[in-house]
C-alpha cells in the first residue's frame, strides 16, 4: 500500500511541477467528432431439454373390511355379517403427485400390477401431460396427482403386499383436441405442448387441378372457441408446394367473405402433410412433403 501512496503523490508532483509554456500567437485546434458505433448480439441459449420431475408417494398403504358390520348368533354360534366388504387409506395417503421441473414438455402414465391375484387397483386417470416449467415460478412448477382405487378381497393371513404401481415419464404425447376449444369437419385436430397450438396430418394426392375436391386438405367448419373461421386472405382454396411450409391467416367467418377453406398440392403425386393452427395468433401453417 506505501508503493501504490508513493507513486500516486509522484505522479502528482510531477504535474504541479511542470513549467508552463506559452506560445508566441493563437493555437488554433481543429475539432471534430466520430460516431461511436455498436452493435447487440444475444447471448446462446441453450436448447437442449433438461429434464426434472419429482414423484410423491402417498403411503399406498389400504385396510381391507371384510363386512361393515360382524355380529356374533347366540343360536348359530357363528357371526352374522350385514354390508359389502369395502377398503379404506388414510386421508390423502393413496395419491401419487407427479411435477415437473424440465424445460420441456412431459408425459406420464400409471400403472398397477397385481401380487395378489384376489386384489386390483385402479386409477382416476392412467395418464397426463405436464406442461414445461419454462416460465413458471419456482413454487409454481406445473404438478398433477392421481389417486389408486383398491377392490377385490383378501384372506386375513395373506401376504400384506398386493400389488405394485409403476410410474413412466416421457415425451409428450398428443391427446385428440378438446372440441369445445378447436374443431374442424374433416380433420382430427391434435394437442401439443403449446396450449394453443393444435396439429392435424394425413396424406393427400397432388394432381393439377384446385376443383378436384378429392385432392384438397380441407379446413372447412373450422371452429375456434365455436366461433367459425376462415383462411386468409382470400379465403379461398389455396395452393401449398411439396417440400416446403406455407404460412396463412386465419380470420373469424363474415358474410363478405367468400371461397372455400381448403389446401391443395398442384404437382401430382402422393403427399404427407403436417397442418399446424395457433388459435393465439390466428396463423396456419401447412407442410407438404413428397412420399410416393
Amino acid at each position: 500500500m506505501k508503493k501504490l501512496a508513493v507513486a500516486a503523490l509522484t505522479l502528482t508532483m510531477a504535474f504541479s511541477m511542470s513549467t508552463p509554456a506559452y506560445a508566441a500567437g493563437n493555437i488554433t485546434v481543429d475539432q471534430a467528432s466520430a460516431d461511436i458505433k455498436a452493435s447487440y448480439q444475444e447471448g446462446n441459449t441453450l436448447t437442449e431439454n433438461v429434464y426434472s420431475v419429482d414423484v410423491n408417494w402417498g403411503s399406498l398403504e389400504y385396510t381391507y373390511h371384510p363386512s361393515k358390520t360382524k355380529t356374533w348368533n347366540t343360536e348359530t354360534l357363528k357371526y352374522d355379517t350385514k354390508g359389502d366388504p369395502y377398503w379404506e387409506c388414510d386421508n390423502d395417503q393413496n395419491k401419487i403427485t407427479v411435477t415437473n421441473h424440465s424445460n420441456t414438455a412431459i408425459s406420464t402414465n400409471f400403472e398397477y400390477e397385481q401380487v395378489n391375484k384376489s386384489v386390483n387397483g385402479t386409477f382416476d386417470k392412467t395418464n397426463f401431460n405436464l406442461k414445461s416449467a419454462d416460465g413458471t415460478k419456482a413454487n409454481a412448477a406445473p404438478t398433477e396427482t392421481v389417486t389408486l382405487t383398491l377392490d377385490g378381497s383378501m384372506a386375513e393371513n395373506e401376504d400384506s403386499t398386493v400389488g405394485s404401481v409403476k410410474v413412466t415419464i416421457g415425451d409428450f404425447q398428443p391427446e385428440e383436441a378438446n372440441k369445445t376449444i378447436i374443431k374442424a369437419s374433416y380433420l382430427k385436430l391434435y394437442t401439443t405442448a403449446d396450449d394453443n397450438v393444435f396439429t392435424a396430418q394425413g396424406t393427400v394426392i397432388g394432381n393439377s387441378s384446385a376443383f378436384d375436391t378429392n385432392g384438397r386438405i380441407k379446413l372447412e367448419g373450422l371452429k375456434i372457441h365455436d366461433e367459425e373461421c376462415v383462411i386468409t386472405p382470400t379465403n379461398s382454396v389455396q395452393r401449398v408446394y411439396g417440400g416446403k411450409t406455407d404460412e396463412f391467416g386465419l380470420e373469424k367467418y363474415s358474410s363478405s367473405l367468400k371461397g372455400n377453406s381448403a389446401f391443395y398440392v398442384r404437382e401430382e403425386g402422393t403427399y404427407h402433410y403436417v397442418l399446424t393452427i395457433n388459435i393465439e395468433t390466428m396463423k396456419v401453417t401447412v407442410t407438404v412433403t413428397k412420399v410416393g
